[in-house]
């Protein structure tokens, strides 16, 4: 099993098994994005929507890849409303040398300064944590699923205690309350055992 497949096992191990996950994503080559004949970026033909027991095993052949955090109740695309459970709470942490338009001067430098950062902040230990490409995407599971609405009001409250104390040290976060949100998936920069939380984060 992959780093990648075992991350993916835990995070969505508490799901029930007949909801469902979206995946997409760009094909990769050594250059970088492969592009069609109109210069186009291509989609991998995986794209769509898989039950929640099969995403981390999919072969997926590019690297920028994309999954839903929350599974869902059809296999069609996302909106709030069509959110089954609530699996964890993010944060999507940026780093300075960014080139995707953020501000540097209140962006994270390193993945050294959001481990600390967390650590003083957060009283429970990330579960995992992912590259983005431009940053880091953290990880808190939890170890029941929660409903849409009672998810929501923890991810609110979660996000709006992160960004405060973010902003006390001259930081920034996006928000990552949007129950219909997709990641990236790439190689976890903290693999796997990927602990559950009884007391989520926040709450």
């Amino acid at each position: 099993m992959s780093v990648n497949a075992a991350f993916l096992d835990a995070l969505f191990a508490i799901a029930p098994a007949d909801t469902f996950v979206n995946v997409s994503g760009w094909v990769m080559n050594g250059d970088g994005y492969a592009v069609d004949e109109t210069g186009g970026r291509i989609w991998t033909d995986k794209v769509g929507a898989y039950p929640v027991s099969d995403v981390g095993h999919l072969e997926v052949p590019q690297v920028d890849r994309w999954f839903t955090v929350h599974p869902r109740v059809r296999p069609s695309r996302g909106s709030e409303d069509n959110t089954a459970v609530v699996v964890a709470v993010v944060a999507d942490f940026d780093f300075a040398d960014s080139s995707d338009g953020k501000d540097p001067e209140h962006s994270f430098t390193s993945l050294a300064g959001v481990e600390r950062f967390c650590r003083e902040n957060v009283p429970l230990e990330p579960s995992a944590m992912i590259e983005s490409g431009h940053g880091v995407h953290v990880y808190w599971f939890l170890v029941e699923a929660l409903d849409p609405r009672e998810g929501k009001a923890l991810l609110v409250r979660f996000n709006a205690s992160l960004q405060a104390q973010a902003k006390a040290v001259g930081k920034s976060l996006d928000s990552m309350k949007d129950l219909a949100r997709v990641m990236q998936r790439q190689e976890p920069r903290r693999p796997p055992p990927c602990h559950r939380r009884r007391t989520p984060p926040g709450a």
